[in-house]
């Protein structure tokens, strides 16, 4: 299981889409506003994975799945 911060990249990878499409994504109301602001350059945002599964648990099982078995799956429509 992840315990560290999820930030757009990671989902995205999940999802099989750009980081773009995420942050599309939210500011339509289609996906969860992040839980924080990591204090690094940019100020990243940031998820907690609990977040995650109640907005899909699909999503999240795919988070905690080695990176290179996320390559055959298809994307997930947002």
């Amino acid at each position: 299981m992840t315990a560290h911060p999820l930030l757009a990249n990671d989902l995205a990878a999940a999802l099989r889409v750009s980081d773009q499409t995420v942050y599309a994504a939210i500011r339509g109301g289609r996906f969860p506003k992040p839980d924080c602001r990591l204090p690094a350059n940019g100020s990243p945002r940031a998820w907690t994975l609990s977040t995650i599964r109640d907005f899909s648990p699909e999503l999240a099982e795919r988070l905690e799945l080695p990176i290179v078995a996320l390559a055959g799956l298809p994307p997930i429509k947002l």
